[in-house]
């Protein structure tokens, strides 16, 4: 630790850094890189600022990847080790992440401004760079070798690129942790994360405030992701298509209903006009961005129409509710059309649900058992358990007493529907009542549907009777499609909200010891796999990348890398303040 401290130390004194800063600026006179006033003014452009910050992002990164830097530049002369590997080995780590950062980031570039990478063509021109290699289409991101001709030529013109990406890189390895250098010393000797163990104590006073603790409490000190989970909690996001059409209502509202991809992308797409209309809600441009939703919708999400990109969520309540109350409310992860008049969220999922709660018309019958039986004729009616009941036509579960299942075909496929338990029995006299819930596997756990089974008791025979008359599934409460027509206009909108679940699971408290607690993890989402958490974690640095590096830089400093200002040059200070780096 002390090692990396003086190297921190190093790359912030004036004496070192303000000779080369100068002499890299093409200046007028040599000699005037000695004067105090002249080197004053050129720290203060914007370039040299840039090229300070660039050198602490540096830093940070060669020790962040310093196994990188050993193995590609160890016996490099090259001064720059971060370029080197970056213009000279494309399967290093650190290419690759910087590379995949680019891409996310020209995306949004080029989405604001199409005409952006091709401008910088100028800019690099008249910093005296040779171009002939850099010939970025317009609407188009740059191709591998553009991107490292940009991040080796950035730092010479205002738009430092290369510093924006190396911010971005930092603020994703403090959102997953995904470097085993940073691990090394952001865990401790339990495997849990050094500056959320260090808040114990404040955290455990009264007057602790309640959200952040009860998030406090609800974080998993060993996950690697323990970072990104708590920027979604208090950053709620969501992943949005939506359309809004009033056009020729008194013909299509009859057919503004939708369950699938297809029946949205049918609405999306309408054209009365024999031109066709560019532009108009078009699919996501760049599909290997999107943050996926649930396994029925898979390679189809990508075509879905009228994207609008991952936005702020605002909900606070509902299906949508993005806060930690609503989440731990989540049985499964949250994503589907939207009704909009109830704001409920229905899954393609939710309608497979609803068709073989179709099929199958009626609740499964209850019936007694002996063990009932017998506590019926010796008046022993106020206990009641899993023993007193079984169902027609269903098979108990050989693992939970308080389950049943049953497998069904519907089309070509087949799915076993869960039948559990949940909640006390309850008798009154005339009635025994199980409260129980129905599941389909594979179709999430927030696809349910709930319903009493009932066994009736005969008073003069002292024995219970399964009810005669079937009871059928109530299908308004599980709508097989929904209609998106509002207001005499078509308000169709599907989401992903992206989120953690709040689970049971066997983790290390403050202390290392195991326990059992309900906490915030990406497990049985669909962004279990560290794959999908990254592209996750690059939508949002993408976005967010300024302050999420101040954040980023801020953890690094608590873990000891700490700068030491105390011999600083003022004006490099004052560039270290504003960026609210010291």
């Amino acid at each position: 630790m002390t090692k990396k401290i003086r190297l921190l130390t190093a790359i912030a004194m004036p004496l070192a850094v303000l000779p080369l800063i100068a002499s890299s600026c093409k200046k007028e006179k040599e000699d005037s890189q000695q004067n105090s006033g002249y080197q004053k003014r050129v720290l203060k452009d914007s370039l040299t600022k840039n090229r300070v910050l660039t050198w602490l992002t540096d830093i940070y990164i060669s020790e962040f990847y310093k196994s990188e830097i050993e193995s590609y530049a160890k016996n490099s002369n090259d001064k720059d080790k971060i370029e080197y590997i970056v213009s000279n080995f494309n399967n290093s780590a650190l290419t690759k992440d910087l590379y995949e950062l680019f891409k996310y980031y020209a995306t949004n570039r080029v989405a604001s401004d199409p005409q952006f990478f091709w401008n910088l063509k100028s800019l690099f021109i008249n910093a005296k760079i040779d171009t002939t290699k850099y010939n970025p289409a317009a609407f188009s991101i740059p191709s591998e070798q553009e991107f490292k001709f940009i991040f080796k030529h950035s730092n010479q013109i205002a738009a430092n690129i290369r510093l924006e990406l190396q911010k971005m890189l930092l603020a994703k390895l403090y959102l997953l942790k995904n470097r085993p250098e940073l691990k090394k010393i952001a865990n401790d000797s339990n495997g849990l994360d050094k500056a959320q163990v260090a808040l114990h104590n404040k955290m455990s006073k009264k007057d602790a405030p309640i959200n952040e603790k009860e998030l406090y409490e609800a974080l998993n000190f060993a996950d690697d992701s323990l970072y990104l989970m708590k920027y979604l909690v208090e950053n709620p996001i969501i992943e949005n298509w939506e359309f809004n059409d009033k056009r020729d209502m008194n013909l299509r509202w009859p057919k503004s209903y939708i369950n699938s991809i297809e029946g949205f992308n049918k609405l999306a797409s309408y054209n009365p006009s024999t031109k066709p209309e560019y532009g108009h809600n078009e699919a996501a441009k760049n599909p290997e961005q999107l943050i996926n939703s649930g396994s029925m919708e898979g390679e189809v999400l990508k075509s879905l129409l009228a994207y609008k990109g991952i936005v702020k969520n605002s909900n606070t309540s509902g299906d949508l509710g993005g806060n930690l109350d609503s989440i731990k409310k989540d049985l499964s992860s949250v994503y589907g059309f939207v009704d909009p008049f109830s704001k409920k969220v229905y899954s393609q999922e939710s309608f497979l649900l609803a068709k073989i709660l179709a099929q199958e018309i009626n609740h499964p019958k209850a019936k007694a058992t002996e063990t009932l039986q017998t506590k019926a004729s010796k008046g022993e009616l106020k206990s009641f358990d899993y023993k007193d009941y079984e169902f027609d036509g269903l098979t108990k579960d050989s693992k939970d007493n308080y389950q049943y299942t049953k497998t069904i075909t519907l089309g070509s496929k087949q799915y076993t529907l869960r039948f559990s338990q949940k909640g006390s029995i309850s008798f009154d006299g005339n009635f025994l009542t199980i409260p129980m819930n129905l599941t389909v596997d594979g179709l999430g756990k927030r696809n349910f549907y709930e319903f009493n089974a009932k066994l009736e008791y005969n008073k003069n025979t002292k024995k219970f009777e399964s009810i005669s008359q079937n009871v059928a599934y109530n299908l308004k409460q599980n709508p097989q499609r929904i209609n998106v027509t509002k207001d005499n206009s078509i308000t169709a909108q599907y989401v992903v909200k992206i989120s953690p679940l709040y689970l049971t699971k066997k983790v290390k408290d403050y202390n290392g010891k195991e326990v059992t607690k309900q906490v915030l993890t990406f497990d049985e989402t669909p962004w279990a796999t560290k794959e999908k958490q990254e592209i996750i974690a690059n939508n949002i640095v993408t976005a967010n990348f300024e302050s999420l590096y101040k954040t980023a830089v801020k953890y690094i400093n608590e873990l000891g890398f700490k700068l030491n200002v105390s011999e600083t040059n003022k004006s490099v200070y004052d560039i270290l303040k504003v960026e609210g780096l010291v």
